[in-house]
């Protein structure tokens, strides 16, 4: 069945004057109105039937490209298709989380019940450490999800970051991480203080990276920063003249200086 069958069956596409001119829209008039069908909810706008020939192009998400808008809203620059959307069903959620899965070298499982929109959290899966249950679909879909397990086999650095406030030193964070520049841009997100680091020491395996890490939560004070000041690691917090106690710490444990 030919796209024209398939509207026509779909939508019972009718013509008017303006349909009959064939106006399209979009940055290179990819969105093509193609007639009428029906009306908006409680109103006498009718809602046309438009044709995207770049949606059309990925079945999977959006099968045949066609999507239904108000006249007002197209002459406002609105794109009911893919092209600008943000909104998106269930389904197109799903197919979008096994895409971004896929490219992060996991599976996506399925949906944490009941749907939320995406605030809902995801099943995963790992080759290696099979199933997981992640943080929400918006989380997968930025690229922010990770199998915790390869997470831990790879941490092999232990850092020392800054908390400011007003370019006073109030105290100091250590930690380990896979990336220690973008655990720094994590905790900046999550505290009222700025956030640098100081240094970075590399470990030869992440087993001596976390001893080096407990040690210092067993022989120093921690959690000196409130947790409402800092919701991302305030338990790994301690003052800051405690910096060459967390450094030689890091060094018995095997870290060095990068």
């Amino acid at each position: 069945m030919n796209l024209e069958n398939i509207i026509n069956k779909d939508f019972g596409l009718q013509q008017d004057q303006w349909t009959l001119t064939n106006p399209s829209f979009g940055l290179d008039s990819q969105l093509t109105v193609i007639g009428w069908s029906g009306y908006y909810r409680y109103s006498t706008s009718k809602l046309y039937v438009v044709s995207c020939s770049y949606c059309s192009m990925d079945s999977e998400l959006y099968g045949e490209g066609v999507f239904k808008s108000k006249k007002g809203h197209l002459l406002s620059g609105k794109m009911p298709c893919g092209c600008t959307k943000t909104f998106w069903t269930e389904a197109q959620y799903a197919t979008l989380c096994e895409r971004k899965a896929l490219s992060m070298g996991y599976g996506f499982v399925s949906f944490e019940e009941p749907w939320r929109g995406k605030s809902t959290r995801v099943w995963m899966v790992c080759d290696d450490h099979g199933e997981w249950l992640g943080g929400s679909t918006q989380m997968l879909l930025s690229g922010r999800l990770s199998c915790r397990s390869c997470n831990n086999a790879e941490q092999k650095q232990a850092y020392i970051n800054l908390l400011e406030d007003n370019d006073n030193i109030i105290a100091i964070k250590f930690g380990v991480a896979t990336d220690t520049g973008v655990r720094v841009k994590q905790q900046n997100y999550k505290s009222v203080y700025n956030i640098r680091n100081h240094s970075t020491y590399v470990f030869p395996t992440a087993s001596a990276c976390r001893q080096a890490e407990t040690r210092c939560k067993q022989f120093l004070i921690c959690g000196v920063i409130p947790k409402d000041e800092m919701l991302d690691g305030y338990t790994e917090t301690t003052w800051a003249y405690n910096i060459d106690k967390v450094i030689e710490i890091y060094e018995d444990c095997g870290g060095i200086l990068i």
